[in-house]
């Protein structure tokens, strides 16, 4: 089954509630995902970092995605994904 950037954002869960933070409106946080733009051996370092504000209905978190990714970049198929604990971050590799 092919997944895709579009889709993977609209099923993952950015939301970071932070208890360690004295100020109500600053706990609302939100998670940060690496995207390796190519899955081609050698370019690994064309990568972006990117988190949504994900409390509030799916299609505010679409807007914003939509607004800040272009559409042909949305529709690459992800190939590999995992949690880097070295970087705390989890990681997803789109197809070239």
């Amino acid at each position: 089954m092919k997944l895709t950037l579009e889709r993977f954002l609209d099923l993952y869960n950015f939301r970071n509630y932070r208890d360690d933070v004295k100020n109500e409106s600053k706990r609302l946080d939100t998670n940060i995902i690496r995207i390796y733009l190519s899955d081609e051996i050698g370019n690994s370092t064309k990568w972006v970092e990117f988190g949504i504000y994900d409390y509030s209905e799916d299609e505010y978190k679409q807007d914003i995605y939509k607004e800040f990714i272009n559409k042909d970049t949305l529709k690459k198929e992800i190939v590999d994904m995992y949690f880097d604990y070295d970087l705390n971050t989890f990681c997803i590799t789109l197809k070239e």
